[in-house]
């Protein structure tokens, strides 16, 4: 959950059918993975907009592309 603007997680795990060191290494994955996606997203060459970006527009996505291929950015 996002809790001020910060990402919270909270892991609960069997310790019957699970040891502390196989959860540590997958929360470790999953931070490194979750970083890697996180810079994919704020880098340029990871595309455009979404309609999630406009969600109060209530637009599909070829009606976002269409309104931003009659934009000029420049």
């Amino acid at each position: 959950m996002i809790i001020e603007e910060e990402l919270k997680l909270t892991w609960t795990y069997s310790k019957h059918f699970y040891e502390k060191s196989v959860i540590d290494n997958l929360g470790e994955k999953y931070l490194e993975t979750l970083i890697k996606l996180i810079e994919h997203c704020q880098s340029s060459e990871s595309g455009g907009y979404t309609p999630s970006d406009f969600s109060l527009a209530e637009l599909e996505q070829n009606q976002l592309d269409d309104i931003l291929g009659q934009v000029d950015f420049e």
